[in-house]
């Protein structure tokens, strides 16, 4: 808001080049270097992860439960068929488990607000500093569920280093997605419920549930479009396009009318999933133009939309009549005054101007809770 101001203020005089008011910092977006700005932006927001160390151990610890109730479910399951369903159920389990997302982004936005209304940094920086801080989080709970779901249900141990990249390109998806609805929703209620909504609907068409030969060609696009069938495609097909244990999968059954087919593409076909090993790619490039596009959309919501929080305002000490909240302009008759003056004292007055530029600080409310006194009374 002053910004404009500022610069007006230091155009004013036929030496307007020389003022050393064009030098100072405000004609600069921001004071430092991008790369110092992502410094300090990512050890702010690593500082704020670990000190709620009450979700850090809760997200660790969910982690582990879900995958030994997996896993043991599953365990060393000889009927390979029984992997489809268990990767389903994996997959659902790593996209709801992110839910808690919708509400710590609501509760830092006003944080954020304040911070890039007042020039702290711009909002790319936020956005991807928050992202690098939060990596080696979900990196770790990625390597517990893999850890142990992967060798507890006993997949093929070729296949582990995709099954480990593809969860955690879902951690992210999901993440992304869920960052994205908070950012545009104005309450946390109603973020939380658009966010459990995309989740719902993404697993109704994972091809699972329904599978994509029964889905009505007038909704087949929603399969194309959630990521739930894509992820489940990634692991069904990195599994099941393997040799297998003993290299059952690639044994041959008979097809009646037809040539005979891997067992493994049986077992993908009789859930109509696509059996082309491309499939594992195509699921890996969606998986990140997703997660790109949803953390450009968590930017742009970050960047112009300010829901439930006033901006702070910076105004002059003395506001002429007519002057809207928020502006800083110049007073007419102090700028014909700078026209008639000399260079020199075209310096010394824009700089009382500028120093006449304050902040209105916002009003602030103390609660003091447990108040409690004492009363002396004399002896008799």
């Amino acid at each position: 808001h002053v910004l404009p101001g500022f610069r007006q203020a230091a155009g004013v005089g036929e030496a307007a080049a020389t003022t050393p008011v064009t030098r100072f910092p405000w004609n600069e977006p921001f004071a430092s270097s991008s790369l110092n700005l992502l410094k300090a932006c990512t050890k702010r927001s690593a500082t704020v992860l670990l000190k709620d160390m009450t979700l850090v151990r809760g997200l660790l610890m969910q982690r582990l439960m879900q995958s030994v109730i997996v896993g043991t479910i599953f365990w060393q399951t000889n009927k390979d068929a029984l992997k489809i369903p268990m990767l389903f159920l994996l997959t659902s389990l790593m996209s709801m488990s992110n839910m808690y997302v919708v509400d710590n982004t609501v509760t830092r936005r006003s944080i954020f607000y304040k911070h890039r209304d007042s020039g702290f940094y711009p909002t790319w920086i936020y956005v991807l500093a928050e992202s690098l801080a939060e990596f080696p989080l979900q990196v770790l709970e990625v390597m517990i569920v893999s850890l142990i779901c992967f060798f507890f249900v006993g997949f093929y141990r070729s296949t582990f280093v995709v099954f480990l990249f593809a969860l955690l390109l879902i951690s992210l998806a999901f993440t992304s997605v869920f960052k994205a609805i908070a950012a545009n929703v104005r309450a946390a209620s109603g973020a939380q419920g658009l966010a459990i909504s995309f989740a719902a609907f993404s697993m109704c068409f994972s091809g699972y549930i329904i599978t994509h030969d029964h889905i009505p060609g007038y909704f087949v696009w929603i399969y194309w479009l959630v990521p739930t069938p894509w992820i489940l495609r990634v692991l069904t097909v990195n599994e099941f396009s393997s040799p297998g244990p003993d290299g059952r999968y690639d044994q041959l059954v008979p097809q009646p009318g037809s040539s005979p087919k891997r067992l493994g593409s049986v077992y993908l076909q009789s859930f109509a999933i696509q059996d082309e090993e491309y499939w594992v790619a195509a699921g890996f490039i969606y998986l990140a133009v997703l997660i790109l596009v949803c953390q450009f959309l968590y930017a742009l919501g970050l960047q112009h939309r300010r829901l439930d929080y006033e901006r702070p305002v910076m105004v002059m000490a003395r506001k002429s009549r007519g002057m809207k909240r928020g502006e800083a302009k110049l007073d007419p008759r102090m700028q014909a005054m700078f026209v008639s003056t000399s260079a020199s004292q075209v310096t010394d007055r824009a700089l009382q101007l500028l120093a006449s530029v304050s902040p209105q600080p916002p009003s602030v409310t103390i609660a003091l809770k447990q108040l409690s006194y004492t009363v002396e009374v004399a002896a008799p």
